[in-house]
């Protein structure tokens, strides 16, 4: 309850201070900062390659195993399900 006071207070202050736009690029760089670091180690892990190609290779075998996403779900999707195969190695 405390913690939800202060962060209303922050973000009042934020607003107040015309701080928004500056918050909102700095959370849009620390997004885009993550996606290039997952988006390498894809590239690059051969590990990780290896996990992933097994785990389409599953999907393809069985495409109506799943459900249908929607275009804005499938990158989440898609990391959660290279995460889960991850922890499985």
């Amino acid at each position: 309850m405390v913690l939800s006071f202060l962060h209303s207070i922050r973000a009042i202050f934020v607003v107040a201070t015309g701080q928004a736009d500056a918050l909102i690029a700095y959370y849009q760089a620390v997004y885009l900062l993550i996606n290039n670091i997952f988006d390498a180690v894809e590239r690059d892990d051969p590990e990780y390659q290896a996990v992933l190609s097994d785990t389409l290779q599953e999907l393809i075998s069985d495409p109506h195993s799943g459900k249908v996403l929607k275009k804005e779900e499938t990158r989440g999707w898609l990391r959660s399900l290279s995460d889960k195969a991850i922890r499985e190695v």
